[in-house]
């Protein structure tokens, strides 16, 4: 029985093509298979690759893959309205479902035994899950849709995308481009294959299938609506595009309708071979779990150091002089604290008694201090007025092991000093004090590329130990190319820091990005980035991946953007503190990383991070969305045997204290360092301690939407470093 909803796929490549009134679903059945799309290249080996409707596409690369077209009409007599969202894998649970699901269809179909109720339950499956586990609204993916990745070509891309309705010539593109014509058009030669008005014509016929299928709309109104001149006009060139007229095409049944690719050989296959292929894929899809423990050599990458940013005195007496719980004794040699207040103000708002209380907290501690230097003035007062007090301090506590202080680090400024008297201020201390750190402010210098190309013979003389990046100040085409921008889609996008830190060889370990911006999530007028652990979590992991560390506020700041942080204005403890103390306890244990989880092999135990997928794709919250259900195995007997696990799990609930006491109420008080700890200790991730044989079976367990869990298996028997 012929589908013409399945394909086999045996060419090496195809060329490219768009997906038109519905999604397509491809499965690699044997090596890898790489897709190109206009969003992003992928490139899979066991999981499925899926091309949403209006989307362009082109295999690179194949072996033999399975294709299935799902067309829209599947979803809305289902009662989904398929045209109002998008679909995106990174969201769905349920991938070994769709993948069995495919498989089966392949199965009956190769071997001519696929009925029509298999046929539709299968089909219907795929579908169901889809739709409700993969959905993110149009509007949505549109407001976040950038062709940067294409350079000057994105330009263009990004400016028919916008005046689909305008005249799209290209003349019209040339003139309102300021690009010469031969150059607009051998670019989508050169990118895509296909020139401007096969371009333009494909994306307007699949964007008017919105209207030829969910309404009763005239061919004229549908012309008007999709950007053609007129009816005649859509109906002659849908037909070229389609094979049929948009009336028949209306009329369609929804198993009559394809997403056949077009091939110059057709190779054939081998049916012995092919039901092979399925069979092990089935096997393998039954044998899966989500999560796999294995003991494969750790990626590069660490929870690195950080720096805490100090912005008042106010901050710095809470800091150190005040009955206020810190993470003290994991800052040693992990975190940075940035002191960005006047010196002079703290010569005088603080008494002498208090100075040598925090200069001993610090050299106790071991701590790193930096403070930021604008002048030779503010210098000097650190010679005149600190120094001595260090050397008081020192000489009257024994105790306090010189040789394994860390002390104090200057940042110089330059967009207040220039490079000769930093280099002159650093010689001059130098002569007084042997053991200091310095580092250096470059945002400006990142901000004007062909300057920092000058002074970095200079910069390379001094040898700075840290390099600090604004994140704040950085101007386009950086970090904060749009406000608007989903913060996750910003940090996988490090590429222009990136390019100049590797023009001018800087070690991206040096190098530390202070302030990313905390706001709303997208839909929704309440909830911020700090109410999701798992947007922190893919913060953290990626910008550890490209930097020495983040640099966060010690307080909320309310002046101006508000910037991530670890404490709110009032003191009250944010899940981002949390997250990150999580993270300072392994010390400097590696991570592997594996996408949605994280895994640390410890001395004592093996330590699991999993966070919420189905968060980071659009960073919305789906209220209605249900917890997702997983399992955990392992491979090569990484851990066999009864093993006790210490479990603890947060999301916008549980260990977030706007859900325990609201930021209007928490402005409206004052609240007594005594009264917020009894409150925080209510105010904690939910944890649960149990045994689990993982010879046995996998450990089966409940992820919370928009949440984080931390799972410690302990070795047999050990429970020694339970709080460690």
């Amino acid at each position: 029985m012929e589908r013409q909803c399945l394909q086999f796929l045996t060419e090496n490549q195809y060329p490219i093509s768009r997906c038109i009134d519905g999604i397509l679903l491809f499965l690699p059945l044997e090596g890898k298979l790489d897709i190109d799309s206009i969003s992003k290249a992928r490139a899979v080996s066991n999981n499925f690759i899926l091309i949403n409707d209006v989307e362009m596409y082109k295999i690179r690369e194949n072996g033999t893959s399975l294709m299935v077209y799902i067309a829209s009409d599947w979803f809305e007599e289902l009662g989904f309205n398929f045209f109002d969202y998008k679909y995106s894998i990174n969201l769905i649970q349920s991938t070994n479902d769709i993948k069995r699901a495919m498989l089966n269809l392949a199965a009956g179909y190769l071997n001519n035994s696929l009925t029509n109720s298999q046929f539709e339950k299968w089909m219907q499956d795929i579908t169901l899950i889809i739709a409700k586990e993969a959905k993110i609204s149009t509007s949505l993916v549109y407001q976040h849709l950038t062709y940067s990745e294409y350079g000057k070509f994105g330009e263009i891309l990004e400016y028919i995308f916008k005046h689909l309705n305008n005249k799209l010539t290209l003349s019209a593109l040339s003139e309102n481009l300021y690009i010469s014509k031969s150059n607009i058009s051998g670019q989508f030669y050169n990118k895509l294959g296909i020139g401007v008005k096969t371009y333009v014509d494909s994306i307007r016929i699949a964007n008017s299938m919105r209207y030829l299928i969910g309404c009763n709309n005239t061919l004229e109104e549908i012309s008007e609506q999709s950007g053609f001149s007129n009816g005649a006009s859509y109906s002659k060139k849908f037909k070229a595009y389609m094979g049929m007229s948009p009336n028949d095409y209306r009329n369609l049944d929804k198993r009559d309708k394809y997403g056949r690719l077009k091939t110059k050989h057709n190779k054939g296959f081998n049916y012995h071979h092919l039901n092979d292929l399925i069979k092990d894929k089935r096997l393998a899809c039954y044998k899966t779990s989500d999560i796999k423990i294995d003991n494969e050599p750790p990626e590069t990458y660490r929870p690195c150091c950080n720096v805490i940013q100090i912005h008042s005195v106010a901050e710095l007496r809470k800091l150190f002089l005040e009955d206020f719980t810190f993470y003290k004794k994991e800052a040693m040699g992990r975190i940075i604290f940035y002191c960005l207040v006047d010196f002079d103000l703290l010569v005088n708002k603080f008494t002498e008694e208090e100075k040598r209380t925090v200069i001993y907290s610090i050299l106790k501690n071991r701590l790193t201090v930096a403070f930021k230097i604008h002048s030779k003035e503010e210098l000097t007062l650190h010679m005149e007025y600190k120094w001595p007090l260090v050397k008081e301090v020192l000489d009257s506590n024994e105790h306090i092991d010189r040789a394994t202080v860390k002390g104090f680090t200057y940042i110089f400024d330059t967009t207040t000093m220039d490079l000769k008297s930093i280099y002159r201020n650093i010689i001059w201390i130098q002569n007084y004090k042997s053991n200091l750190d310095f580092g250096i402010d470059v945002t400006s210098l990142f901000n004007q590329p062909e300057l920092f190309k000058i002074l970095e013979p200079q910069i390379k003389r001094i040898n700075f130990k840290y390099y600090f990046i604004d994140n704040a100040s950085l101007e386009p085409p950086y970090l904060i190319h749009d406000s608007e921008q989903i913060l996750t889609k910003q940090l996988m996008n490090f590429t222009k820091l990136k390019e100049i830190m590797n023009r001018f060889d800087i070690d991206d370990q040096s190098c530390y990005l202070l302030n990313l911006e905390n706001r709303l999530l997208s839909n929704d007028k309440v909830a911020e980035i700090m109410d999701s652990p798992p947007i922190l979590m893919e913060m953290l992991k990626e910008t550890w991946n490209h930097f020495g560390g983040i640099g966060l506020d010690l307080f909320q700041q309310t002046e101006g953007n508000e910037h991530l942080y670890l404490y709110d204005k009032n003191a009250f403890r944010s899940s981002l503190n949390t997250l990150l103390q999580r993270f300072l306890e392994l010390k400097d244990i590696k991570l592997k990383d594996y996408g949605y989880y994280l895994v640390a092999h410890q001395k004592d135990k093996i330590t699991i991070y999993i966070y919420d997928w189905r968060v980071l794709e659009g960073e919305s919250i789906d209220k209605s969305a249900e917890p997702a259900r997983l399992t955990m195995d392992t491979q090569n007997n990484v851990i066999n045997d009864s093993h006790l696990i210490y479990s603890e799990s947060f999301d916008g609930n549980q260990g977030n204290i706007n859900h325990i006491v609201p930021s209007s109420l928490r402005d409206k008080y004052k609240w007594s360092n005594q009264l917020i700890r009894k409150i925080e200790q209510f105010n904690q991730p939910q944890f649960e301690i149990f045994e689990h044989n993982f010879s046995e079976s996998a450990l089966e367990f409940k992820l919370s939407y928009n949440g984080v869990r931390i799972m410690h298996i302990f070795n047999k028997g050990n429970v020694d470093n339970f709080n460690n």
